[in-house]
């Protein structure tokens, strides 16, 4: 039913958003949108305040941040009953979509069987499948430890596309 008057109207443009906020502002108003989709709302500070602008009919957010953002202009909160409490729609200011499902999808990492199987007879494997900008500084205390701990443990991020992020991260713990 909400989406009802959006079904036959599906149309998928990229847009590469200029530096300039009002740019931003005047483009976005320019393509007159029916959804918005702010998926990772505090995570950037031009997003976070562009989010407060009524851009579409419906604005949603979801998981980047798993709560509410007590922002008027964001209408729905799309989650899953696998993740709320019976009342957790008390908990929101948007009207929260529940799913059957989660709301996000992980890839398999493609690596050879062969070389998999091999490593984990000899390694202890830990993995943090979180994107590496939300890594808080505290959880490398609780890295470092555990790599001082277990003299055969092997910690897997996920690798960052700016690449910047990902050797920062991974020269934090080469000295362990």
């Amino acid at each position: 039913m909400l989406f009802d008057n959006f079904k036959n109207t599906l149309n998928i443009k990229n847009i590469i958003l200029p530096s300039k906020f009002q740019e931003k502002i005047d483009i976005i108003n320019k393509e007159k949108l029916d959804i918005a989709f702010f998926p990772d709302i505090g995570m950037s500070t031009e997003f976070y305040f562009l989010s407060y602008i009524r851009f579409a009919k419906a604005q949603f957010t979801s998981w980047g941040h798993p709560i509410t953002t007590g922002n008027d202009s964001i209408d729905y909160f799309l989650s899953s009953k696998l993740l709320e409490t019976e009342n957790a729609q008390k908990r929101f200011s948007e009207q929260l979509i529940l799913s059957d499902y989660l709301p996000m999808y992980f890839y398999t990492p493609t690596s050879p069987k062969t070389l998999i199987d091999k490593q984990l007879s000899i390694k202890n494997k830990y993995f943090c499948s979180q994107n590496l900008i939300k890594v808080h500084p505290h959880f490398d205390e609780v890295i470092s430890k555990k790599l001082k701990e277990d003299k055969k443990a092997e910690v897997i991020f996920n690798k960052d596309k700016e690449e910047i992020k990902s050797k920062k991260l991974f020269n934090k713990f080469k000295v362990c």
